[in-house]
């Protein structure tokens, strides 16, 4: 028990059997097994039943122990029904299921599921996962399941959950395990979360194309975009947001683009993803500016440009 707990809490704990409470030992002692947990300063119960007992004698017997120890007190239970886990969750039990979830309110941690689970190093984040926390700052998502946010970015729930499995090993605090389930909830304010997620993101522009001739594409990126947030008057041509499945659609790879001399008619950037911000034809603000160059940020006019455009769309 000890292993498995240090495992899931990723920190070392003090485990010793608990026989203090006279009338905890009176009411329980043939038919549980307790043992106190030291943590952080914090001790708490852990009850192991000797026998199987239901879900309504469980919720009796936890609420019990806890008043007559003082402490927190948590099931230590070999198996259980997906039914009984979740209904515990919902009543905030605190339990802990051999090698399967560990449910303690008290200490933060809302479940922790397979605490075993080997996650592949990330090196550098996928765009896929880069546009769903992107999404997710700007709607706000609360309690998102894997199968409502594949859904909503129109990919398979298989994808999703590379998703999560790259969020949980970059370590950001935004991923809850329910049951078996994985949720996904914002809770930070959007500029706390743009400070957690910039220094892992990445330039989501692959490369930059100059026409002579307009594509006439669907979304605007790059100076029309921020011309379109902030009012101005655009360049005398037009920048567009295209990914990779847009490129034949265009004909971006086989069109002949301009040279030096040429008047252009259009630029192209190729994005590692799109989202079109509000359903304006635009893309979304934070792309924008993590798509412009060094020496753009550094303008002091465009830098003002672009905080305007932040304060006002993002934060």
């Amino acid at each position: 028990m000890q292993k498995y707990l240090e495992k899931c809490l990723k920190q070392p704990i003090k485990l010793s059997v608990y026989s203090d409470c006279k009338e905890l030992s009176r009411t329980f002692g043939d038919i549980y097994d307790f043992y106190i947990i030291k943590i952080e300063g914090l001790e708490w119960l852990i009850a192991e039943p000797l026998m199987r007992f239901s879900l309504n004698f469980m919720r009796k017997h936890q609420r019990l122990m806890k008043r007559l120890s003082g402490m927190e007190c948590a099931l230590y239970l070999k198996r259980q029904s997906i039914y009984i886990r979740n209904t515990m969750v919902e009543e905030g039990i605190p339990f802990i299921i051999w090698d399967k979830m560990v449910f303690l309110p008290f200490l933060n941690i809302l479940v922790y599921v397979r605490a075993d689970k080997v996650l592949k190093p990330v090196e550098r984040i996928a765009f896929l996962t880069q546009k769903l926390l992107l999404l997710a700052l700007y709607e706000k998502w609360k309690d998102m399941s894997v199968q409502k946010i594949a859904k909503r970015l129109n990919v398979t729930i298989v994808a999703v959950r590379k998703c999560f499995d790259e969020i949980q090993y970059l370590k950001l605090p935004i991923i809850k395990d329910v049951g078996k389930s994985r949720l996904l909830s914002i809770d930070a304010s959007s500029k706390e979360m743009w400070n957690m997620l910039e220094p892992i993101f990445r330039n989501p522009l692959i490369k930059t194309y100059k026409f002579v001739g307009d594509i006439a594409g669907d979304i605007k990126a790059g100076v029309s975009a921020i011309c379109e947030y902030s009012g101005l008057q655009d360049n005398p041509y037009p920048t567009y947001a295209v990914t990779k499945r847009d490129l034949q659609r265009f004909q971006v790879k086989t069109r002949e683009q301009a040279l030096a001399e040429d008047e252009i008619g259009c630029v192209v950037h190729e994005l590692g993803y799109c989202i079109d911000f509000k359903g304006k034809g635009v893309i979304d603000p934070l792309t924008v500016y993590m798509s412009m160059s060094e020496e753009q940020k550094q303008d002091d006019k465009i830098k003002l440009y672009i905080d305007k455009m932040l304060n006002e769309q993002v934060w």
